[in-house]
């Protein structure tokens, strides 16, 4: 540099002196991995790390060059934490696939988002989980032929239903103001849609229900234990909101449904990114078990379908055609088992086909066991269509991720 250095500070030409904090300003702006050849640069670098100013011209170097490489945690650390079981849920591998750092900070950490005492749209979900689970098992433990429902009785099924559900919202201690209230009164009205519909679907295929909020482990079904390749082994558990079952001669067709309260269907690419594994691993659990307590019916697999009961159905006008249309479960479906599931023809699948996508989603469940056997939880959001993994991401504000810097970035469906 013409001048050579002063005191605090050293000439950059005949016309300007730059004080030393302009010039890191400086490196901190042009210096690149695309500018790490630049003469000026190189010569500049050399001079602030002579100075006062060093620890601070480094860390501008270090954040220059940076890039996200990944994580991995060590062999010892994944020993610690889980031994030779990896005990895990299905929703648990999905997060996984969706960002492997958020899997580490929520099952493996345990962080959890600080409680806020309002009510929210997961206690919405359980007040309907609770209610449909009342309004089944009373019709299961009874032996009720819905077919044969009254409005008037499925009325007085429900009535008695919701009072029990409301039980479950006495701690949170929101029922009687008025905004509990008014909201109540929305979910009820929303219930009675749900229910009639769910009745009407029954009415007009030959599924009866047999179970309601059935839980199940690894001790229940050889497909939730998963051999991996590093020898540990992953345990895996579930629970199915409703079990139907259609008999004809010595074959049992079992169809599960999961309840929701928003929009859900599945794809193919979603199962082979891992993002919805859930339901046909839960089909092929549930045929598991029923294959070991009936061992002399021939057990098939039916159907697998979500059942969406969110805001926009209280819009309709009550009619039964009206909610039946407007109340079409998504998911997969055998053809020619014996439902009425108003699937679109693309969700009705030959035994085979089913079977295939059964077998897809057990393959990328194995995958996502060795992902964290090995000890991945790196920062690597999946994006689709529907949005990004960060959006809902209880850690978003917290875990660094940056897709501006190099080495971050988002992945996607293929």
């Amino acid at each position: 540099f013409k001048g050579g250095i002063t005191e605090k500070r050293f000439r950059k030409d005949d016309t300007g002196i730059y004080s030393v904090s302009q010039y890191l300003g400086r490196l901190s702006d042009e210096l690149s991995p695309e500018t790490a050849d630049d003469p000026y640069l190189k010569q500049l670098y050399s001079i602030l790390i002579s100075l006062p100013s060093a620890d601070k011209a480094r860390l501008i170097a270090d954040g220059a060059f940076f890039r996200y490489d990944g994580t991995l945690l060590s062999k010892e650390t994944v020993d610690a934490v889980y031994g030779d079981k990896l005990y895990a849920g299905v929703s648990g591998l999905e997060t996984q696939s969706k960002c492997p750092y958020s899997y580490y900070l929520g099952y493996i950490l345990g962080l959890k988002e600080r409680t806020e005492y309002e009510f929210t749209a997961f206690d919405r979900g359980n007040y309907f989980h609770k209610a449909l689970e009342e309004i089944f098992d009373n019709i299961i433990k009874d032996g009720i032929d819905i077919s044969e429902l009254t409005v008037e009785q499925i009325g007085q099924i429900e009535a008695a239903a919701l009072i029990k559900a409301r039980k479950e919202l006495e701690t949170l201690d929101f029922s009687e103001t008025g905004k509990g209230k008014y909201l109540l009164g929305r979910w009820e009205r929303m219930i009675k849609k749900a229910v009639l519909a769910i009745m009407i679907q029954f009415a007009e295929g030959k599924y009866v229900p047999e179970k309601v909020e059935f839980n199940f482990d690894f001790k229940d079904a050889p497909s939730l234990r998963v051999e991996l390749s590093c020898g540990k082994e992953m345990l895996l558990r579930g629970k199915v909101d409703r079990v139907d079952v259609y008999e004809v001669d010595d074959n049992v067709f079992v169809r599960i449904v999961d309840y929701k309260t928003s929009g859900h269907d599945i794809k193919e690419k979603e199962i082979e990114s891992g993002l919805k594994l859930q339901l046909l691993e839960y089909m092929n659990a549930v045929t598991d078990i029923f294959r070991i307590n009936n061992p002399d019916k021939n057990i098939r697999k039916g159907a697998a379908l979500y059942f969406d009961f969110s805001d926009k159905y209280e819009k309709s006008d009550g009619e039964a055609a009206d909610i039946s249309n407007l109340y079409k479960p998504t998911g997969y479906s055998v053809e020619n088992t014996g439902g009425s599931d108003n699937l679109p023809k693309s969700s009705i699948l030959s035994p085979a086909r089913f079977s295939e996508l059964c077998q897809k989603t057990a393959e990328k469940i194995k995958e996502i066991g060795e992902d964290i056997a090995s000890g991945k939880i790196s920062k690597a959001p999946f994006v689709s269509g529907s949005g990004d993994a960060c959006t809902y991401c209880p850690f978003r504000n917290s875990c660094g991720f940056d897709a501006d810097l190099s080495g971050y970035g988002f992945r996607r469906i293929k």
